[in-house]
């Protein structure tokens, strides 16, 4: 870490903003970078990059500059796009599990499984065969 970096971390620890900025900019095109990697679409990997630098403002009074703040800042990124995937998936989960009002009646959505529902083959065999005589 440079001189320079050190004395704009002390700031930025004292609530300095504009130092938290100029460290901020060093790292800003690499940070969005591995956000992009991670979730392969630009204004979700912005959003990130934005929400894990305001993550790094609030915690930065936390770092104790055993590691670079480079591998400090960029952890807080990849934890970012961890919460922001599980997040996303929790939310797609939810939406299937819940019910639908139609009619004054609750409706629950039903995905079917990949093996074959007896009733569904039965139903099937019977318009095959109703099919077939009707053919003949």
């Amino acid at each position: 870490m440079s001189e320079f970096e050190k004395i704009l971390l002390e700031k930025a620890r004292k609530g300095d903003v504009d130092a938290f900025e100029m460290l901020i900019r060093e790292h800003e095109r690499k940070a969005f970078n591995i956000a992009y990697r991670f979730l392969k679409n630009a204004d979700d990997a912005e959003d990130i990059t934005q929400e894990a630098f305001l993550r790094a403002f609030r915690s930065i009074k936390k770092f104790k500059g055993q590691s670079s703040f480079s591998t400090w800042l960029y952890r807080i990124i990849n934890n970012t796009c961890i919460d922001f995937v599980r997040a996303k998936q929790n939310k797609i989960t939810d939406s299937i599990d819940k019910t639908i009002q139609y009619d004054n009646e609750e409706l629950e959505l039903q995905i079917p499984g990949d093996q074959n529902d007896p009733v569904d083959m039965a139903e099937t065999a019977e318009i095959s065969q109703l099919m077939q005589s009707m053919l003949a």
